[in-house]
């Protein structure tokens, strides 16, 4: 079955300042046949298209709106794209929710992948990404190269892993199953939450025993649930056991920089005192170089301060030109 046909299309860049620029030809378009559907995990690699589009956003990141509106005529109609969005390891592309399919434009993709190709093993074009995956496109209907981001990788293929998930959402999970099951399931997880967070056995055993009475949620939901949503998150925070603390490394000093005490050589050094479960700590900051000590004190004596003062000028390296300490300590 044939899903698309390319026709001679041309896309025009419209800038702010109405001024249009043909700028690249995009070839897609829909036959009459309306019931065929593109699913939105599949990406196109397509040789006729000269610019990328994509509608499904879980693809992208950064979706921003672009100082320029790509208008794309076609004999299917007229879309304007106005929407940008960022792949990992390919760069923007434009985002348009009304798009027909998610569209890699093989121009594009050869400029910053290397793309190979070997009938003799399968008809499938494999994109090199810049950090080592692979993309396969597997040739559909003698015309169509796609990648379905949604496939599961077989766990007991002894064969090397070339398919490359974009992501793994909780919306693909829901699509395995029918809106009343989906509904169960968020009943089981509401109610798992409403109970304490139990363990998994746990809840399914109050479930089969019918510990809570006229529950409508069955073990079958919480099992659906845990497909669906995986794990629940406040009961891995609970249950998960802390790991062994990091070293901490030996403190080494750094001694501040020589241009900035040529240049901050008249330095106003502020002091105060606070206390510690009724311990004296004598607390100084300078002003521009912004540099903080705290040492311990056995009273808020005048001479006391002043020697603690002349020891954390040693450490700076600085003679300080003024001095403010807090009116309530009386000195």
């Amino acid at each position: 079955m044939t899903l698309l046909q390319a026709s001679h299309t041309k896309a025009i860049v419209a800038d702010d300042d109405n001024t249009n620029q043909e700028v690249s030809e995009f070839t897609f378009t829909q036959l009459p046949s309306r019931h065929v559907l593109i699913p939105s995990a599949w990406v196109l690699l397509d040789r006729q298209s000269t610019v990328s589009v994509f509608k499904n956003p879980n693809f992208l990141s950064n979706i921003r709106r672009s100082n320029s509106q790509m208008k794309v005529h076609t004999n299917g109609g007229t879309q304007i794209s106005s929407l940008v969005g960022d792949i990992k390891n390919f760069g923007p592309v434009w985002y348009n929710p009304d798009s027909l399919a998610n569209i890699f434009s093989l121009a594009e993709a050869r400029k910053l992948c290397c793309i190979t190709m070997d009938t003799s093993v399968e008809a499938a074009l494999c994109v090199h990404r810049s950090d080592g995956s692979i993309m396969k496109f597997i040739e559909y209907g003698l015309v169509l190269y796609y990648h379905d981001a949604a496939a599961a990788v077989q766990p007991n293929s002894n064969q090397n892993v070339i398919d490359y998930s974009f992501v793994s959402t909780v919306a693909i999970n829901k699509a395995q199953f029918p809106r009343r099951e989906i509904e169960g399931a968020d009943k089981a997880r509401a109610l798992y939450r409403k109970i304490g967070r139990p363990s998994q056995q746990q809840f399914e055993q109050i479930l089969a025993y019918n510990l809570i009475r006229n529950c409508p949620v069955t073990v079958d939901d919480t099992k659906r649930a845990l497909l669906i949503y995986g794990p629940d998150v406040g009961a891995l925070k609970v249950k998960t056991t802390k790991g062994p603390s990091q070293h901490v490394p030996t403190f080494n000093p750094v001694q501040v920089p020589g241009f900035i005490l040529q240049h901050h050589s008249d330095v106003t050094l502020c002091m105060d005192i606070f206390y510690v479960r009724g311990h004296p700590f004598f607390h100084t900051i300078s002003r521009k170089v912004q540099f903080r000590t705290i040492a311990p004190v056995l009273n808020r004596n005048k001479a006391t301060l002043l020697r603690d003062q002349a020891g954390f000028g040693n450490v700076q390296d600085q003679e300080f030109q003024h001095f403010r300490l807090a009116r309530r300590h009386g000195i």
